[in-house]
């Protein structure tokens, strides 16, 4: 029927798309729902929702919360506030975020896939959700682990909003060296100045790689272009060290490590979702004559060339760097997204180009990601708002009958139990010893809250400290994975920290 398949290949594009938009909406909640909801309730996670809550909700002064420079003022910190003042809910918000964060991306690759091969937004946005699905998929079967590339969803402050924004600024480079106009080097002006506010990463992500391909690029790319774009960059990272400046923040530098631990620590599932995908797309120019013809230098492999330099620059920079000077332990992966999804980008790409000629190849691809993840999500609610800390369970039980006003706890349990209550039952983290821990918390908060401290959950802190400094406890009962000591009314305040 020529009629019919001539309305489904016009409908295709929005069809396609749409399809994209559903199934980013079941990978967002295969997340929420199944083991990596981890990453989302984690004390680290939670900062966005703690800042929300202690300065807009409770009013504490902007500059009396202490921001780690890794948090992303832009999109994370500002965006995720919005979101949790409009819902009324951190849950509501995170899920919401979450997917913002996923429908970003995908955006990002499909413009990028489009400048690389010429082909429709609706193929490109098929292709890559396609991959994601499957992605997705993997890293739920493997369960809870520092590499997923699932964590662009379910972490809200770990380097995943500000590496969205140097994906963008790389469209907006691209299209100032190739097009004349002020919207494209404004919008690099704006996106440099906000990545480099939120995140030193942004330089190795964004800064460097812009200025390598510009240099190895330099003959087919307009003089007065590469000045517009290298000015656009500068002047939008130094307003960002300007503002940087006037922002309260503390950086801590984890121990150094060596390159090859990276290896080592890595396990099969880690090698062949990650290095080997890695190492085949940035590999391409190697591949023979089909694929060498892609990096060709011409004007229409100008794209290609463009964006293969920045994601491998951006890679290896990333990877090199973390390596030396701040990788510790699998956490350190938290600092390659240009390494988890470079590589979907430019292999969606590839995909792209071996199958442009088919007939509904973009409704094939989008049917077959909806058709991966749909048969994996519950119709429940999502977990992550119902979600809540079984210590924080625990405590709400014995409040009454124990008298608990407000309580003291290391940093990975205290903001988890607190956001748990939804803010009703006040914690604080502190050290060891019950020091005041001040990375990523308000300490005019816990000064106000000081009189208020009578109990305090023993996971990861040292009874005989805890002794010394309070003496000993007037009750003590037992929750899952810790017990908690109870003191009287007043007897904590005159010994915190002041």
């Amino acid at each position: 029927m020529p009629g019919l398949d001539a309305r489904i290949k016009q409908a295709q594009p929005l069809i396609a798309i749409a399809i994209a938009a559903a199934t980013t909406l079941c990978a967002v909640r295969l997340v929420f729902d199944g083991t990596l909801i981890t990453f989302a309730t984690n004390s680290d996670t939670l900062l966005p929702s703690a800042w929300a809550q202690i300065v807009w909700h409770e009013g504490y002064a902007l500059k009396t919360f202490q921001l780690p420079r890794t948090t992303s003022i832009f999109p994370d910190l500002s965006l995720h506030t919005i979101l949790q003042l409009a819902t009324g809910s951190w849950r509501q918000a995170s899920l919401i975020y979450g997917w913002l964060q996923l429908a970003a991306l995908v955006t990002a690759a499909a413009i990028i896939i489009r400048r690389i091969t010429g082909t429709s937004y609706a193929l490109g946005t098929s292709v890559f959700t396609l991959l994601l699905a499957i992605l997705f998929t993997l890293d739920t079967l493997a369960g809870v682990h520092e590499t997923t590339h699932a964590r662009i969803v379910a972490e809200i402050a770990a380097h995943g909003g500000a590496f969205l924004l140097t994906l963008f600024a790389a469209i907006a480079a691209f299209h100032t060296a190739t097009r004349s106009g002020i919207i494209a080097p404004l919008l690099l002006f704006a996106l440099s100045c906000a990545g480099y506010l939120s995140d030193q990463l942004t330089v190795l992500e964004l800064h460097l790689p812009v200025i390598v391909a510009l240099f190895l690029l330099r003959r087919e790319i307009p003089f007065q272009r590469i000045l517009l774009i290298f000015l656009s960059l500068m002047l939008g990272a130094a307003l960002g060290e300007v503002l940087f400046r006037h922002i309260e923040h503390q950086i801590l530098t984890n121990t150094s490590g060596l390159p090859w631990r990276l290896i080592l620590d890595s396990t099969p599932f880690v090698i062949a979702t990650w290095y080997l995908p890695a190492v085949s797309v940035f590999c391409t120019p190697l591949y023979g004559a089909r694929f060498q013809n892609w990096l060709t230098a011409n004007t229409h492999t100008l794209p290609r060339r463009f964006y293969w330099i920045i994601a491998t620059t951006a890679a290896l920079s990333c990877f090199g760097a973390a390596a030396v000077f701040v990788y510790r332990d699998v956490g350190g992966f938290r600092y390659f997204y240009t390494l988890t999804w470079w590589p979907v980008i430019l292999g969606a790409a590839l995909i792209c180009a071996a199958v442009s000629h088919r007939r509904f190849a973009a409704l094939a691809f989008a049917a077959l990601s909806l058709a991966l993840l749909l048969p994996q999500i519950s119709l429940r609610s999502p977990k992550l708002l119902t979600w809540t800390n079984p210590i924080a369970d625990c405590l709400a039980q014995h409040k009454q009958q124990n008298g608990l006003d407000a309580g003291l706890a290391t940093y990975w349990q205290a903001r988890s139990i607190e956001a748990s209550s939804d803010w009703a039952l006040p914690m604080e983290a502190v050290t060891s010893d019950a020091g005041f821990y001040y990375w990523g918390n308000d300490r005019r908060r816990y000064l106000d809250h000081r009189s208020r401290f009578n109990f305090l959950v023993l996971h990861d802190l040292d009874p005989q400290r805890i002794t010394r400094r309070f003496g000993n406890p007037s009750k003590i009962f037992q929750c899952p994975q810790s017990a908690v000591w109870v003191y009287p009314a007043g007897h904590l305040a005159g010994r915190l920290d002041h």
